[in-house]
């Protein structure tokens, strides 16, 4: 008798520049929140200010780079806020 396989949690990421600033401090417990009433993984990539000049700042583009189609079935993103 074959056993049924469990379903793999849908995993959702969550494009920003920033946890701690701005209005994704307001945006991150409401996607926390609707992960588990959904039980979806959130995976959250704040990789800072696209394309910045800012020193150090710009090394942590290098985030957005993990977010993609190999390990996300689905991708929030706070736009205005990566180019701010």
């Amino acid at each position: 008798m074959k056993e049924d396989t469990p379903k793999q949690r849908a995993t959702i990421g969550f494009l920003l520049a920033s946890l701690n600033t701005g209005a994704s401090r307001e945006m991150l417990p409401g996607l926390l929140d609707a992960a588990e009433r959904h039980d979806v993984n959130l995976i959250c990539f704040p990789g800072g200010r696209l394309e910045t000049t800012a020193a150090f700042e710009s090394q942590r583009n290098i985030v957005y780079h993990l977010a993609s189609e190999t390990c996300l079935d689905g991708l929030v993103t706070w736009s205005s806020a990566l180019g701010g």
